[in-house]
């Protein structure tokens, strides 16, 4: 079973929006990036260090920190100057870790705790956004997940979504009998709005770019009651953290520095980020990252803050690959998740109150 999981989709072919990604940042495809732009080396007279780091999709709103980030010299501040290159395929970022092409790397789902688990050197040193996943509906055609039944879902082709899917439906009372699965192909609001299928695995993204092209309402009937949250995670190797520690502390900073200031001024960065990509939907990528700016808390992040990789949850993570076959046996989280290099004190204050509770789409209706 596949651990692969496909990029977030928007309305426009995502080929396109890579390729002119790849370019606009000088990097290239995940498998032909080279090797790492500088093997973890400390800079001399003070200047910032340089590191390569693999982001998890081809270009997307969900990047607008790190874009701004780069423009504000907030990454350089921290004492690091990354250079951003983006996958050819999701499932590349920890091949191309594993391989020494980057020294840091994002990727989305089980992908990191089945590589761990099949000797590859890798460290998940942060949690950037737990995503709340589930089947995506157009509000009004389905009151409750039962209402699924019989229904055409669009699923994409991984060992989380195939075991979610699972779980949740044996929750409901349900089988996979009981609904069809197809593969929703290179969109996921496309085959939505069309009446093609009456669900697709999404979420707050693909809710966003929705109600700001056709004004529909939806609804994501998540997974969370069965499964792990899918966070986005942010890798290193234990070669990185053994030979190159401080150059991990200053990625980290760097990476909570841009974040808090891009969930603070959403439309600033948002517009940094566009004069990046000018070829993008504008207008949607503000809405979807403010509908993205809750996801980056949870109920411990007003005092664990910013990134912090929950051991509970990966835990979680690994038992479900298990449950799923993909692998024979658990292992002790410790192995692969390490919390010990994020900022200290940890950056609370984005995530301060009851953030986290918030409707991501609440700020569309504003």
């Amino acid at each position: 079973m596949s651990s692969r999981i496909r990029p977030r989709h928007s309305l426009l072919a995502l080929a396109t929006v890579a390729t002119v990604a790849l370019t606009a940042c000088g990097g290239s495809s995940g498998d032909d990036a080279g090797g790492s732009a500088s093997s973890g080396s400390s800079a001399k007279g003070g200047e910032p260090v340089k590191a390569k780091i693999m982001l998890e999709y081809p270009a997307n709103a969900s990047h607008v920190y790190m874009i701004s980030g780069q423009e504000r010299g907030t990454f350089k501040a921290a004492g690091i100057d990354p250079e951003v290159v983006f996958p050819d395929d999701p499932s590349t970022p920890v091949k191309a870790l594993g391989a020494g092409r980057v020294d840091f790397a994002l990727q989305l789902s089980t992908g990191p705790v089945i590589a761990k688990a099949q000797g590859t050197d890798v460290k998940i040193i942060g949690t950037l956004e737990n995503l709340p996943l589930g089947i995506l509906t157009l509000a009004g055609k389905a009151n409750s997940f039962r209402d699924l039944k019989g229904g055409t879902v669009g699923i994409t082709d991984s060992t989380w979504n195939k075991e979610c899917l699972k779980r949740t439906l044996a929750g409901n009372g349900m089988t996979e009998k009981d609904i069809k699965i197809v593969d929703p192909g290179t969109s996921l609001a496309a085959p939505l709005i069309s009446g093609k299928l009456q669900g697709v695995i999404g979420s707050q993204y693909e809710q966003a770019i929705i109600k700001t092209q056709t004004g529909r309402d939806t609804k994501v009937f998540e997974y969370t009651d069965y499964c792990p949250k899918s966070g986005i995670q942010i890798m290193t190797t234990g070669k990185m953290i053994k030979e190159h520690p401080d150059t991990v502390r200053k990625m980290l900073k760097g990476i909570s520095d841009s974040l808090a200031w891009s969930m603070a001024n959403p439309d600033e960065a948002a517009a940094i980020y566009g004069k990046k990509f000018p070829e993008q939907n504008a207008k949607s990528n503000l809405a979807q990252w403010k509908a993205s700016v809750p996801t980056f808390c949870e109920a411990y992040s007003s005092t664990k803050g910013l990134l912090w990789a929950d051991p509970t949850q990966y835990q979680r993570l690994i038992d479900l690959v298990v449950d799923a076959g993909v692998l024979d046996k658990s292992y002790p989280v410790n192995t692969v998740v390490d919390d010990s290099f994020l900022p200290s004190p940890p950056v609370t204050k984005p995530c301060a109150g009851d953030l986290y509770k918030r409707d991501p789409l609440a700020e569309l209706d504003r």
